[in-house]
């Protein structure tokens, strides 16, 4: 409790002392993410990481979620919540065993960029 004090606290005087906004602000990555399993896919993790490679096929991933809920919201599988769809004729138990791809593409705001690449690291 006196943790989550002090944090408000630092945050209600950075706001009153106008330094809030020399900090750079969050980069939100919650949508925009695309799922595919990695035996539906040849692409290598070098292809997919490029800015040009064309995810088709690749479903609309829920982030934050798991691959089974993005494979539920996409109507592979039905609701396993619901009745008896968490049987194995339903959603197959080789799910968790399986290898998946998550992908996005973002642009990170200059105030959050650094001088050194990732490469140059």
């Amino acid at each position: 409790m006196k943790l989550l004090f002090c944090c408000i606290s630092q945050a209600a005087f950075l706001a009153t002392a106008g330094l809030a906004d020399s900090f750079p602000k969050p980069l939100a990555l919650d949508s925009g993410w695309q799922l595919q399993s990695a035996a539906q896919t040849a692409a290598t993790g070098g292809d997919i990481a490029q800015a040009g490679f064309q995810p088709a096929g690749w479903y609309a991933a829920t982030v934050p979620g798991t691959v089974l809920t993005t494979l539920v919201n996409n109507k592979v599988y039905p609701e396993p919540l619901y009745g008896e769809n968490n049987r194995p004729d339903k959603i197959p138990e080789s799910l968790c065993r399986t290898s998946y791809w998550y992908r996005t593409v973002f642009t990170v705001p200059a105030d959050l960029r650094r001088e050194k690449s990732l490469a140059e690291l």
